[in-house]
Protein backbone atom coordinates (compact mmCIF):
# COMPACT_ATOMS: atom_id res chain seq x y z
CA UNK A 1 0.00 0.00 0.00
CA UNK A 2 1.30 3.11 -1.58
CA UNK A 3 1.30 6.64 0.96
CA UNK A 4 2.03 10.41 -0.89
CA UNK A 5 3.08 12.71 1.01
CA UNK A 6 3.36 16.28 -0.96
CA UNK A 7 5.30 19.66 0.44
CA UNK A 8 4.19 22.48 -0.35
CA UNK A 9 6.64 24.94 -0.59
CA UNK A 10 4.64 27.99 1.27
CA UNK A 11 8.39 29.61 2.36
CA UNK A 12 9.13 29.23 5.97
CA UNK A 13 6.07 27.30 6.91
CA UNK A 14 4.16 23.75 7.17
CA UNK A 15 1.73 22.72 4.42
CA UNK A 16 1.84 18.58 4.04
CA UNK A 17 -0.77 16.70 1.96
CA UNK A 18 -1.29 13.15 2.63
CA UNK A 19 -2.80 10.72 0.61
CA UNK A 20 -3.95 7.07 1.71
CA UNK A 21 -5.12 4.07 -0.35
CA UNK A 22 -8.17 2.44 0.79
CA UNK A 23 -7.18 -1.13 0.98
CA UNK A 24 -10.98 -2.31 -0.12
CA UNK A 25 -9.83 -0.42 -3.07
CA UNK A 26 -12.32 2.43 -2.36
CA UNK A 27 -11.25 6.60 -3.04
CA UNK A 28 -7.99 7.71 -1.69
CA UNK A 29 -8.19 9.55 1.58
CA UNK A 30 -6.31 12.96 2.10
CA UNK A 31 -5.11 14.30 5.35
CA UNK A 32 -4.28 17.98 4.65
CA UNK A 33 -1.65 18.80 7.68
CA UNK A 34 -1.70 22.62 8.57
CA UNK A 35 -1.03 25.81 5.75
CA UNK A 36 0.22 28.93 6.56
CA UNK A 37 3.76 31.24 6.30
CA UNK A 38 6.01 32.76 8.72
CA UNK A 39 5.56 36.64 8.57
CA UNK A 40 9.49 36.62 8.32
CA UNK A 41 9.77 34.68 5.44
CA UNK A 42 12.29 36.69 2.67
CA UNK A 43 10.69 36.90 -0.94
CA UNK A 44 7.85 35.79 -2.36
CA UNK A 45 8.63 33.03 -4.64
CA UNK A 46 6.36 31.08 -5.54
CA UNK A 47 4.06 33.74 -4.67
CA UNK A 48 2.15 32.27 -1.16
CA UNK A 49 -1.66 32.82 -2.06
CA UNK A 50 -0.39 30.60 -5.64
CA UNK A 51 0.78 27.97 -3.74
CA UNK A 52 -2.33 27.90 -1.91
CA UNK A 53 -4.35 27.95 -5.30
CA UNK A 54 -2.75 25.11 -6.18
CA UNK A 55 -3.37 23.35 -3.00
CA UNK A 56 -6.89 23.92 -3.20
CA UNK A 57 -6.99 22.52 -6.91
CA UNK A 58 -5.08 19.55 -6.15
CA UNK A 59 -7.45 18.70 -3.51
CA UNK A 60 -9.86 15.35 -5.09
CA UNK A 61 -13.15 15.76 -5.82
CA UNK A 62 -15.88 14.05 -4.07
CA UNK A 63 -19.90 14.33 -5.14
CA UNK A 64 -18.82 16.97 -7.09
CA UNK A 65 -16.97 19.15 -4.33
CA UNK A 66 -13.68 19.39 -3.52
CA UNK A 67 -12.93 17.26 -0.16
CA UNK A 68 -10.59 17.03 2.67
CA UNK A 69 -11.00 13.71 4.52
CA UNK A 70 -9.04 15.42 7.88
CA UNK A 71 -7.83 18.56 8.59
CA UNK A 72 -5.39 18.39 11.22
CA UNK A 73 -4.08 22.22 12.51
CA UNK A 74 -0.93 21.21 14.66
CA UNK A 75 -1.20 24.73 16.78
CA UNK A 76 -2.35 27.97 15.79
CA UNK A 77 1.01 29.61 14.92
CA UNK A 78 0.50 32.19 11.57
CA UNK A 79 3.19 29.83 10.00
CA UNK A 80 1.21 26.84 10.24
CA UNK A 81 -2.48 28.63 9.62
CA UNK A 82 -1.99 31.71 7.82
CA UNK A 83 -3.10 29.92 4.54
CA UNK A 84 -6.65 29.59 5.34
CA UNK A 85 -7.06 33.85 6.29
CA UNK A 86 -8.27 34.05 2.66
CA UNK A 87 -11.73 32.56 3.72
CA UNK A 88 -12.97 33.54 -0.31
CA UNK A 89 -9.71 30.07 -1.32
CA UNK A 90 -11.52 27.57 0.29
CA UNK A 91 -15.26 28.53 0.43
CA UNK A 92 -16.20 25.70 -1.84
CA UNK A 93 -14.09 22.74 -0.07
CA UNK A 94 -15.78 20.28 2.35
CA UNK A 95 -13.97 19.01 5.08
CA UNK A 96 -14.61 15.84 6.98
CA UNK A 97 -13.57 16.33 10.56
CA UNK A 98 -11.26 18.90 12.07
CA UNK A 99 -8.04 17.58 14.80
CA UNK A 100 -6.69 20.12 16.84
CA UNK A 101 -4.11 20.34 19.73
CA UNK A 102 -6.74 19.57 23.16
CA UNK A 103 -5.00 23.63 23.66
CA UNK A 104 -8.04 24.61 21.33
CA UNK A 105 -10.62 23.31 22.75
CA UNK A 106 -13.16 26.14 23.96
CA UNK A 107 -14.81 23.92 26.46
CA UNK A 108 -11.56 23.35 28.56
CA UNK A 109 -11.04 25.76 31.11
CA UNK A 110 -7.33 25.13 31.61
CA UNK A 111 -7.24 25.43 27.55
CA UNK A 112 -9.40 28.82 27.52
CA UNK A 113 -6.35 30.13 29.98
CA UNK A 114 -3.35 29.39 28.29
CA UNK A 115 -4.43 30.70 24.62
CA UNK A 116 -5.48 34.03 26.67
CA UNK A 117 -2.35 34.30 28.47
CA UNK A 118 -0.52 33.57 25.44
CA UNK A 119 -2.39 35.70 23.28
CA UNK A 120 -1.93 38.45 25.71
CA UNK A 121 1.63 38.05 26.31
CA UNK A 122 2.59 37.91 22.69
CA UNK A 123 0.14 41.27 21.94
CA UNK A 124 2.18 43.15 24.67
CA UNK A 125 5.18 42.31 23.65
CA UNK A 126 4.65 43.09 20.30
CA UNK A 127 3.02 46.89 21.83
CA UNK A 128 6.85 46.64 23.40
CA UNK A 129 8.96 46.34 20.86
CA UNK A 130 6.97 48.59 18.24
CA UNK A 131 7.03 51.59 21.19
CA UNK A 132 10.68 50.98 21.87
CA UNK A 133 11.11 51.78 17.92
CA UNK A 134 11.50 48.03 16.25
CA UNK A 135 9.92 47.76 13.11
CA UNK A 136 8.36 44.87 10.53
CA UNK A 137 11.94 43.67 10.05
CA UNK A 138 12.62 43.13 13.30
CA UNK A 139 13.11 39.22 14.18
CA UNK A 140 11.05 40.19 17.57
CA UNK A 141 8.18 41.62 15.92
CA UNK A 142 8.05 38.35 13.02
CA UNK A 143 7.85 36.23 15.96
CA UNK A 144 5.28 38.20 18.38
CA UNK A 145 3.13 38.32 14.99
CA UNK A 146 3.42 34.85 14.74
CA UNK A 147 2.26 34.33 17.69
CA UNK A 148 -0.42 36.43 18.21
CA UNK A 149 -4.32 34.93 17.56
CA UNK A 150 -4.65 34.47 13.88
CA UNK A 151 -8.33 34.81 13.86
CA UNK A 152 -9.34 34.90 10.42
CA UNK A 153 -7.75 31.96 9.59
CA UNK A 154 -9.32 30.40 12.56
CA UNK A 155 -12.73 31.76 12.03
CA UNK A 156 -12.30 30.39 8.49
CA UNK A 157 -11.44 26.64 9.69
CA UNK A 158 -14.34 27.06 11.81
CA UNK A 159 -16.45 27.33 9.06
CA UNK A 160 -16.30 24.03 7.41
CA UNK A 161 -18.40 23.05 10.01
CA UNK A 162 -17.20 19.85 10.52
CA UNK A 163 -16.82 17.87 13.59
CA UNK A 164 -13.77 18.62 15.36
CA UNK A 165 -11.49 16.72 17.65
CA UNK A 166 -9.13 18.01 20.16
CA UNK A 167 -6.23 15.73 20.90
CA UNK A 168 -5.44 13.70 23.08
CA UNK A 169 -8.45 12.27 24.61
CA UNK A 170 -8.26 13.81 28.09
CA UNK A 171 -9.51 10.51 29.32
CA UNK A 172 -6.66 8.51 28.20
CA UNK A 173 -4.36 11.23 27.50
CA UNK A 174 -1.71 8.89 27.35
CA UNK A 175 -2.71 6.43 24.82
CA UNK A 176 -4.97 8.20 22.45
CA UNK A 177 -5.29 6.13 19.16
CA UNK A 178 -7.34 7.12 16.87
CA UNK A 179 -8.35 4.06 14.40
CA UNK A 180 -10.68 3.92 11.64
CA UNK A 181 -13.74 2.94 13.67
CA UNK A 182 -13.12 6.71 15.73
CA UNK A 183 -12.06 8.44 12.89
CA UNK A 184 -14.08 8.81 10.12
CA UNK A 185 -11.60 9.90 7.40
CA UNK A 186 -9.18 7.36 8.03
CA UNK A 187 -9.22 3.91 5.77
CA UNK A 188 -9.61 0.89 7.10
CA UNK A 189 -6.44 -0.70 9.29
CA UNK A 190 -4.73 2.95 9.69
CA UNK A 191 -3.62 4.14 13.23
CA UNK A 192 -2.94 7.21 14.29
CA UNK A 193 -1.04 7.53 17.62
CA UNK A 194 -1.30 11.04 19.43
CA UNK A 195 1.99 11.69 21.02
CA UNK A 196 1.45 14.89 22.10
CA UNK A 197 0.73 17.67 23.45
CA UNK A 198 0.90 16.59 27.13
CA UNK A 199 -1.33 16.90 29.28
CA UNK A 200 0.85 16.76 32.01
CA UNK A 201 1.15 19.35 34.51
CA UNK A 202 4.62 20.01 34.69
CA UNK A 203 4.56 20.48 31.07
CA UNK A 204 1.78 22.27 31.11
CA UNK A 205 3.72 25.07 32.92
CA UNK A 206 6.09 25.45 30.62
CA UNK A 207 3.63 26.57 28.30
CA UNK A 208 2.65 29.27 30.15
CA UNK A 209 4.57 32.55 29.34
CA UNK A 210 6.08 34.82 31.68
CA UNK A 211 3.13 37.71 32.52
CA UNK A 212 4.77 40.82 30.97
CA UNK A 213 3.87 42.65 33.21
CA UNK A 214 6.20 45.03 32.40
CA UNK A 215 5.13 46.03 29.39
CA UNK A 216 1.81 47.57 31.25
CA UNK A 217 3.88 49.81 32.97
CA UNK A 218 6.53 50.44 30.06
CA UNK A 219 3.64 51.56 27.38
CA UNK A 220 1.28 52.95 28.76
CA UNK A 221 -2.51 52.04 26.97
CA UNK A 222 -2.74 55.59 25.34
CA UNK A 223 0.35 55.49 23.91
CA UNK A 224 0.23 51.51 22.68
CA UNK A 225 0.62 52.02 18.60
CA UNK A 226 -2.66 51.02 16.64
CA UNK A 227 -2.12 47.84 14.64
CA UNK A 228 -4.26 48.48 11.54
CA UNK A 229 -4.46 44.63 10.73
CA UNK A 230 -2.64 41.71 12.46
CA UNK A 231 -3.95 37.99 10.08
CA UNK A 232 -5.61 39.41 7.13
CA UNK A 233 -4.84 37.91 4.12
CA UNK A 234 -2.32 40.31 2.96
CA UNK A 235 -0.28 39.79 6.51
CA UNK A 236 -0.09 42.39 9.12
CA UNK A 237 -0.09 46.23 8.75
CA UNK A 238 2.00 47.98 11.48
CA UNK A 239 2.73 51.75 11.96
CA UNK A 240 6.44 53.49 11.51
CA UNK A 241 8.42 53.01 14.57
CA UNK A 242 7.95 56.14 16.83
CA UNK A 243 11.79 58.79 16.19
CA UNK A 244 11.81 58.60 19.65
CA UNK A 245 10.97 55.27 21.71
CA UNK A 246 8.53 55.33 24.29
CA UNK A 247 8.97 54.03 27.81
CA UNK A 248 7.41 54.42 30.87
CA UNK A 249 8.32 55.15 34.88
CA UNK A 250 10.52 52.45 36.05
CA UNK A 251 14.23 53.77 34.90
CA UNK A 252 13.48 56.77 36.94
CA UNK A 253 10.64 56.74 39.03
CA UNK A 254 9.03 59.52 37.20
CA UNK A 255 5.60 60.19 37.52
CA UNK A 256 3.16 60.28 34.90
CA UNK A 257 3.42 64.19 34.40
CA UNK A 258 7.52 63.36 34.42
CA UNK A 259 7.26 60.22 31.69
CA UNK A 260 4.97 62.65 29.39
CA UNK A 261 7.73 65.45 29.64
CA UNK A 262 10.75 62.97 29.24
CA UNK A 263 9.06 61.09 26.00
CA UNK A 264 8.24 64.16 24.04
CA UNK A 265 11.80 65.70 24.76
CA UNK A 266 14.43 65.26 21.82
CA UNK A 267 17.55 63.17 22.97
CA UNK A 268 20.15 66.40 22.32
CA UNK A 269 17.70 68.43 24.41
CA UNK A 270 17.90 65.94 27.41
CA UNK A 271 19.17 67.58 30.84
CA UNK A 272 20.77 66.52 33.64
CA UNK A 273 20.10 63.70 35.46
CA UNK A 274 18.83 62.53 31.87
CA UNK A 275 21.24 61.68 30.01
CA UNK A 276 21.10 60.53 26.48
CA UNK A 277 23.14 57.80 27.31
CA UNK A 278 20.74 56.87 30.07
CA UNK A 279 17.76 56.94 27.66
CA UNK A 280 19.70 54.84 25.13
CA UNK A 281 20.80 52.02 27.68
CA UNK A 282 16.89 51.96 29.29
CA UNK A 283 15.65 51.62 25.72
CA UNK A 284 18.48 48.68 24.85
CA UNK A 285 17.73 46.78 28.31
CA UNK A 286 13.79 47.00 27.59
CA UNK A 287 14.44 46.70 24.00
CA UNK A 288 15.71 43.06 24.86
CA UNK A 289 13.38 42.42 27.36
CA UNK A 290 10.57 42.62 25.13
CA UNK A 291 12.50 40.46 22.30
CA UNK A 292 12.53 37.87 25.18
CA UNK A 293 8.68 38.13 25.73
CA UNK A 294 7.97 37.71 22.71
CA UNK A 295 10.53 34.65 21.81
CA UNK A 296 8.64 32.98 25.38
CA UNK A 297 5.47 32.72 23.98
CA UNK A 298 6.44 31.47 20.70
CA UNK A 299 7.86 28.73 22.59
CA UNK A 300 4.98 28.17 24.39
CA UNK A 301 2.91 27.75 21.57
CA UNK A 302 4.97 25.77 19.72
CA UNK A 303 4.96 23.12 23.33
CA UNK A 304 1.15 22.87 22.19
CA UNK A 305 1.97 20.95 18.67
CA UNK A 306 -0.16 18.34 18.00
CA UNK A 307 2.04 15.17 17.11
CA UNK A 308 0.64 12.57 15.17
CA UNK A 309 2.19 9.49 14.37
CA UNK A 310 0.31 7.81 11.47
CA UNK A 311 0.70 3.32 10.95
CA UNK A 312 -0.77 2.41 7.80
CA UNK A 313 0.66 -1.41 7.43
CA UNK A 314 4.60 -1.48 7.92
CA UNK A 315 4.84 1.99 7.10
CA UNK A 316 4.71 4.98 10.57
CA UNK A 317 4.56 8.07 9.52
CA UNK A 318 6.03 11.18 11.93
CA UNK A 319 4.26 14.61 12.08
CA UNK A 320 5.75 16.79 15.21
CA UNK A 321 4.79 20.12 13.96
CA UNK A 322 6.75 22.45 16.27
CA UNK A 323 7.00 20.23 19.33
CA UNK A 324 10.32 21.23 21.77
CA UNK A 325 11.90 19.77 24.07
CA UNK A 326 8.77 19.34 26.72
CA UNK A 327 6.83 16.98 24.79
CA UNK A 328 9.75 14.64 23.50
CA UNK A 329 10.97 14.06 26.88
CA UNK A 330 7.55 12.77 27.38
CA UNK A 331 7.54 11.24 24.24
CA UNK A 332 11.33 9.48 25.27
CA UNK A 333 9.57 8.32 28.70
CA UNK A 334 7.05 5.89 27.40
CA UNK A 335 8.48 3.06 26.32
CA UNK A 336 5.58 1.86 23.66
CA UNK A 337 6.24 5.15 22.15
CA UNK A 338 9.75 4.62 21.71
CA UNK A 339 8.87 1.43 20.24
CA UNK A 340 6.99 3.28 17.61
CA UNK A 341 9.39 5.61 16.85
CA UNK A 342 12.11 2.70 16.25
CA UNK A 343 10.13 2.06 12.96
CA UNK A 344 9.14 5.47 11.59
CA UNK A 345 9.60 5.29 7.79
CA UNK A 346 8.94 9.23 7.14
CA UNK A 347 9.96 11.89 9.42
CA UNK A 348 8.60 16.07 8.76
CA UNK A 349 11.51 17.49 10.84
CA UNK A 350 10.22 19.37 13.52
CA UNK A 351 10.24 23.17 13.68
CA UNK A 352 11.71 23.92 9.88
CA UNK A 353 14.93 21.85 11.35
CA UNK A 354 15.67 24.40 14.25
CA UNK A 355 18.22 23.44 17.06
CA UNK A 356 15.55 22.88 19.76
CA UNK A 357 12.93 20.49 17.74
CA UNK A 358 14.81 17.15 17.13
CA UNK A 359 16.54 15.62 20.10
CA UNK A 360 20.17 14.31 19.67
CA UNK A 361 18.23 11.22 21.79
CA UNK A 362 16.05 10.44 18.92
CA UNK A 363 18.28 11.42 16.13
CA UNK A 364 20.80 9.07 17.40
CA UNK A 365 19.28 6.11 18.77
CA UNK A 366 16.23 6.11 17.35
CA UNK A 367 15.64 7.53 13.84
CA UNK A 368 15.87 4.78 11.35
CA UNK A 369 13.46 6.65 8.69
CA UNK A 370 14.91 6.45 4.96
CA UNK A 371 13.04 9.77 3.92
CA UNK A 372 12.44 12.95 5.66
CA UNK A 373 10.99 16.33 4.72
CA UNK A 374 12.12 20.26 6.20
CA UNK A 375 10.25 22.92 5.10
CA UNK A 376 12.08 25.99 4.93
CA UNK A 377 13.09 29.41 3.48
CA UNK A 378 15.28 32.19 4.14
CA UNK A 379 13.96 34.45 6.45
CA UNK A 380 14.78 37.83 8.27
CA UNK A 381 16.53 35.88 10.96
CA UNK A 382 19.06 34.63 8.33
CA UNK A 383 20.13 38.65 8.11
CA UNK A 384 20.06 39.26 11.91
CA UNK A 385 22.56 36.66 13.56
CA UNK A 386 20.16 34.66 15.01
CA UNK A 387 19.81 30.68 15.07
CA UNK A 388 20.04 29.28 11.75
CA UNK A 389 17.32 27.37 10.64
CA UNK A 390 17.60 24.90 9.67
CA UNK A 391 20.38 23.70 11.50
CA UNK A 392 23.18 22.33 9.30
CA UNK A 393 24.90 19.69 11.74
CA UNK A 394 21.31 18.50 12.04
CA UNK A 395 21.00 17.35 9.12
CA UNK A 396 24.15 16.03 8.77
CA UNK A 397 23.54 13.79 11.91
CA UNK A 398 20.15 12.85 10.37
CA UNK A 399 22.02 11.81 7.41
CA UNK A 400 24.44 10.05 9.49
CA UNK A 401 21.45 7.88 11.29
CA UNK A 402 19.73 6.38 8.35
CA UNK A 403 17.99 9.12 6.29
CA UNK A 404 19.01 8.75 3.03
CA UNK A 405 16.59 10.66 1.30
CA UNK A 406 16.47 14.46 2.91
CA UNK A 407 14.08 16.74 0.82
CA UNK A 408 14.03 20.40 1.59
CA UNK A 409 11.02 22.87 -0.15
CA UNK A 410 13.58 25.55 -0.29
CA UNK A 411 15.90 23.40 -3.26
CA UNK A 412 16.03 23.76 -6.83
CA UNK A 413 13.21 22.07 -8.86
CA UNK A 414 15.31 22.03 -11.11
CA UNK A 415 17.70 19.76 -9.65
CA UNK A 416 15.97 16.43 -8.99
CA UNK A 417 17.15 14.11 -6.58
CA UNK A 418 17.71 11.27 -9.15
CA UNK A 419 15.22 9.06 -6.89
CA UNK A 420 12.11 7.37 -8.80
CA UNK A 421 9.86 7.67 -5.35
CA UNK A 422 10.25 11.48 -6.02
CA UNK A 423 8.05 14.04 -8.22
CA UNK A 424 7.87 17.85 -8.73
CA UNK A 425 5.76 20.02 -9.89
CA UNK A 426 7.89 23.43 -10.98
CA UNK A 427 8.69 25.14 -7.48
CA UNK A 428 5.48 24.59 -6.04
CA UNK A 429 5.45 20.89 -4.43
CA UNK A 430 7.43 17.78 -4.15
CA UNK A 431 5.72 14.29 -3.45
CA UNK A 432 7.60 11.23 -2.00
CA UNK A 433 5.78 7.80 -2.41
CA UNK A 434 6.27 5.25 0.53
CA UNK A 435 5.91 1.77 1.28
Amino acid sequence: MTVHVRMYNVGFGDCFLVTLPDPRGERDRTILIDCGRHVGTLGDDPPFWDVVDQLVADLPTLDGTKFIDVLVITHRHRDHVHGFSRAATWEDVRVGEVWMPWTENPSDSIANGLRQQQDRVAALALHGLLALGSGAADPSVSIALNSLTNQAAMTTIDAFDAPTQYLPDPLRPASTVLTSGGATGLPEGVRVHVLGPSRDPAVIRRLNPPSGQAYLRLVPAERRAPILSLDGPDGPELPDPPATPILWGGAWDLDRAQFEALALTPRADLKPPYKSKDLEAVSRSALAGASDLAVSVDDALNGTSLVLLFEIGETLLLFPGDAQWGTWEAILNDDAWVALLDRVAFYKVGHHGSHNATPVEFVEQHLHAGVAMVSVSKTVYDTKGWKQIPKTELLDAMRGHGVALLLRSDDDPAVPPGDPRVTRKDNVWTEVALG
